[in-house]
């Protein structure tokens, strides 16, 4: 039986909480960045890059250079952010940080690499399509859809924050795990909704994040958007990046990058679900599209259908 886990001291409870908040609100930018095409307003201005410009210069102001560079900030992005939510990354990680911590330590690596895309982000100065002068035309002032057209992509972005307050926001970010008695934190460093004596604790919902989000005991959704699709908030982060009036190229490789990595590591981020609901969520995963809605699932491949 193993031992019994320590409470946080309290200091470093102290310590960790303003920080836990910071590095949220660090991960929380990226909807700022998307909304507003890069541009940051309301958070410092060392973030607006594209007044800046890119804190290193990797491609020369060559478009095929710069397209390429910002795919790699990107892989390296989500390598970086899958990897450390690996189990096997968190068995390594529960030697050197306690296990209340873990999500917290997942915030700040998921921060870092991501402010890190930021300041190194290629600006391509070009366009991919730019809607104002037909809607000119149709009598709507370019002036307008530049004041009003973020709101489009920012209807999305709310509908990416309800799932995460579906799902429980301060065990998402870590905050509730700090906070909490340490039997409530599982191994992998979520949120424990009840703890039973002599069991091992409940399953992770929210399959609609993947295996990131910890809230009640388990239930699989699948009715409403998540019979549509098995990550809601997948598919709301990518329309809040196309569906705009002005599209630039850099949301474009934003977006592609975005949806390959998704598709190949989606896998890799469901093995706590197939873990927690079994054949249920197998049967869920090949009838259900990951997060495209209505994308044909009749062909699965191999490694899926192995899972049982």
């Amino acid at each position: 039986m193993a031992a019994p886990m320590r409470p946080l001291p309290l200091l470093l409870r102290v310590a960790l909480v303003p920080w836990n908040l910071l590095m949220t609100a660090a991960c929380f930018t990226m909807f700022t960045w998307i909304v507003h095409d890069r541009r940051m307003p309301g958070w410092p201005g060392v973030l607006d890059r594209v007044e800046r410009g890119a804190l290193v210069d990797l491609a020369g102001h060559r478009v095929a250079a710069t397209v390429v560079a910002d795919v790699l900030l990107f892989a390296a992005f989500g390598l970086l952010h899958v990897g450390f939510a690996r189990p096997a990354v968190y068995t390594l990680l529960r030697r050197r940080v306690p296990q209340q911590a873990l999500r917290t330590f997942f915030m700040t690596v998921t921060a870092a690499a991501w402010l890190a895309l930021v300041f190194l982000w290629q600006h391509t100065a070009m366009t991919v399509w730019d809607l104002r002068p037909a809607l000119s035309r149709a009598g709507i002032r370019p002036q307008a859809v530049d004041s009003y057209g973020p709101l489009v992509p920012f209807a999305f972005v709310l509908l990416c924050i309800a799932i995460v307050l579906r799902h429980g926001p301060f065990s998402f970010t870590g905050l509730r795990q700090l906070l909490a008695s340490p039997e409530r934190t599982d191994e992998v460093g979520a949120f424990r909704s009840a703890v039973a004596s002599g069991a091992a604790g409940a399953a992770p919902t929210g399959h609609g994040l993947g295996s990131s989000v910890a809230g009640p005991p388990a239930v699989l959704l699948t009715t409403g958007i998540y019979g549509k699709v098995r990550h809601p908030m997948y598919l709301y982060l990518l329309a809040s990046v196309v569906v705009r009036p002005v599209l630039s190229l850099d949301l474009a490789v934003w977006f592609a990058s975005a949806a390959a990595f998704l598709w190949i590591a989606l896998p890799y981020e469901e093995e706590k679900l197939v873990a927690a609901f079994g054949p249920s969520y197998v049967d869920y995963r090949r009838r259900t599209p990951a997060f495209i809605p209505f994308w044909p699932t009749r062909r699965v491949d191999a490694r899926r259908a192995a899972d049982v």
